[in-house]
């Protein structure tokens, strides 16, 4: 009996020791990114966390520790006490770094004594699942999610849930119930896009969340985000994640990011196309086509999209060194009112401006006949007080020339009344 019950006492310690937890295996899209969430116990709060890539825990090679520079190429690490948690972030992934990795807690000298939970990375050819890997959202604020899926999913039912591991996550929302509480969920087959609205966001909703698609009793494929929620400043965030603007208008999108991002790269990106990124560069202003990036050193990097097309409907993000945040824009067709609007206002303008130019045209002719008559007069009245005569012939012709002066400006006045009227 006794050394069943050492046996007993052995199993119950070693599980003890061996608490740290993670998701079993994640599947990536070549270039792509992921966040891998790491659980571990109260005990390890203050204990240095790492990250490793092995097949087996005593012999893994640490890419990333908590204790030293907490980015190393393209894996980053960040430890969040307050959750017992912390997550590594791995970038622009290739098929080379398909293999066994580890979360690991450092509780001795000897790593083969570490608390660690291993978990498998696959990288793939193509990703039948996609959606941010990590966000920051204001204490009280919303956030729209956006979850890619494969063109075979469109008819299958999408879900939404919450757990650090994909087989004890509990489901919140599904597209069948779309809405709960503060959280709702919209399915765009056509876009091959479901999408997740969280509203009133509260720090004890900080964690790891799931988009997943399920077919039958078999969960298909899934991918996965980690959400923090804070109380002041986030690193990266914006008011409102979705705008509509109409065709030839105007959008204008501000991300507003930390002190600490102040000197970190900054781009606007159609979501999933790296060749569409703009980055404001070092005179904090960077113009493409329609799209105007600028970056104001004090917080705020402003979009603005000019004459909208409807093919600039879709998804973006603004991205700042790590951080990543979606936005979506909807391009809508004009207006019929102000379509009707602006054409009568152009068919009004072009009436003013006939009425101008003919008045112009009518003041020119008016004020050329004036100076035409003054003169002609003055040259009548010259004639009148020509050189004295008393020959009768004289006379005469002084008289004539003073009729024919009178009859010309007399004609002269009517026609340039007839043609100020016309």
């Amino acid at each position: 009996m006794a050394p069943l019950l050492f046996l007993l006492l052995f199993v119950t310690l070693l599980q003890g020791t061996r608490s740290t937890r993670t998701v079993k295996k994640q599947f990536v899209e070549i270039g792509g990114s992921v966040t891998i969430p790491c659980l571990y116990d109260q005990q390890y709060k203050d204990h240095v966390k790492y990250c490793c890539k092995g097949n087996y825990q005593d012999n893994c090679s640490v890419l990333v520790r908590t204790d030293s520079p907490q980015r190393a190429g393209y894996v980053s690490i960040t430890d969040n006490p307050s959750q017992q948690l912390f997550t590594v972030t791995m970038r622009n992934l290739q098929k080379g770094d398909t293999a066994t990795y580890w979360c690991g807690v450092e509780t001795s000298k000897q790593k083969e004594s570490d608390d660690c939970a291993p978990f498998a990375l696959e990288v793939t050819g193509i990703q039948r699942m996609k959606t941010v890997s990590r966000l920051s959202v204001k204490r009280g604020g919303s956030v729209t999610i956006p979850c890619f899926y494969d063109q075979k999913y469109k008819d299958h039912v999408k879900y939404w849930c919450k757990g650090s591991m994909w087989s004890l996550c509990s489901i919140i929302v599904r597209s069948t119930d779309p809405q709960r509480a503060q959280v709702s969920i919209t399915d765009d087959p056509a876009q091959q896009v479901f999408t997740v609205t969280l509203r009133n966001l509260e720090k004890w909703e900080s964690g790891s969340y799931w988009c997943g698609v399920r077919v039958g009793w078999k969960a298909e494929d899934r991918a996965n985000v980690h959400l923090n929620v804070n109380k002041g400043s986030v690193g990266l965030s914006v008011l409102n994640n979705t705008v509509v603007g109409e065709e030839g208008g105007s959008v204008s999108i501000q991300c507003l990011y930390s002190d600490s991002l102040r000197d970190s790269v900054k781009m606007w990106c159609r979501i999933w196309d790296r060749s569409s990124c703009l980055t404001a560069g070092g005179t904090g202003i960077s113009q493409h086509a329609s799209v105007l990036v600028s970056d104001d050193r004090r917080g705020v990097l402003t979009v603005t999209v000019r004459r909208l097309e409807r093919k600039d409907t879709g998804w973006y993000w603004c991205t700042a060194g790590e951080e990543q945040f979606p936005v979506h824009i909807t391009v809508t067709h004009r207006n019929a009112t102000t379509l009707v609007y602006e054409t009568a206002q152009d068919v009004y303008g072009s009436v003013i401006l006939y009425m101008l130019l003919k008045s112009a045209v009518a003041l020119v002719y008016i004020t050329c006949t004036v100076i035409a008559t003054l003169k002609i007069w003055t040259y009548c009245k010259q004639s009148r007080g020509g050189s004295p005569g008393n020959d009768g012939e004289g006379k005469r012709r002084r008289k004539k020339r003073t009729e024919e002066c009178a009859d010309t400006v007399t004609k002269m006045g009517a026609r340039g009344e007839s043609e100020a009227y016309l």
